[in-house]
This record gives structure tokens, sequence and C-alpha cells, in this order.
């Protein structure tokens, strides 16, 4: 006997994010559906449409994009690093020490702006 479902999960927000990732990285839907030996238009779904993927294209996806899934599962509590939050890291990790301070100051500049005394 199937069980039903207690809450449907809404996919979308998951999608929009590996849309910004994928252009990010400046791949193409079909070339990410062809990494994946996927049809374009199943991922062309998953990503537009907020269809469900099976278990084993969410875990590819998560792999390539390194997706925190855990802030999609359960949003109501608060994940250790959001997706974003990762990549911005990975870049940050990429850039020299010069181009580091020019970092630092902008997030000064922004606290500054909310009224915050920097941290650093």
């Amino acid at each position: 006997m199937r069980r039903k479902r207690v809450k449907a999960f809404d996919f979308r927000p998951m999608g929009k994010s590996i849309r910004f990732l994928r252009e990010e990285l400046g791949l193409t839907k079909e070339q990410v559906a062809e990494k994946l030996s996927i049809d374009p238009r199943y991922y062309s779904k998953i990503e537009d449409e907020g269809q469900y993927p099976s278990l084993g294209v969410l875990y590819d996806l998560a792999m390539m994009f390194d997706i925190s899934v855990d802030e999609y599962f359960w949003s109501e509590k608060k994940t250790s690093k959001s997706t974003r939050r990762r990549n911005i890291d990975k870049k940050l990790d990429a850039l020299y020490e010069n181009e580091l301070e020019i970092v630092d100051g902008t997030i000064k500049g922004i606290e500054k702006s909310r009224g915050k005394q920097s941290l650093l």
C-alpha cells in the first residue's frame, strides 16, 4: 500500500539555484544534460518548472554544482552554509590577498551602511 505524502515538496527554488549556478559557470542546459546523460527536455523541466528529478539526478546535480540540499529540504532549520555562501567561499579562496582587501572594504561599507561596526 502506498503512503500518502504529508507535504508536497516545491522543487522550484532549487531549480532556480541550479539555473543561477549553471549560468555562473557559463554552461548551457544542453551541456549539463549531456554531462548527466539525461534528456535536455527533462533537465529543462527540472530547472524551469520544478519537476522532481530522480534521486540519482538530484545527487549528480548537487555534486556538480556543490548544492546544499539541506537548505531546501529543511528550510525551517538553520543550515550551516547555504549554497550561495559555499559558492562565494570558493570564489574567495581563488582571490589574491590584495583582491581580498577590496572584498573586505566592500563588506565594511555594507556594515557601515547598516549602522554596524565592522567585526574585522
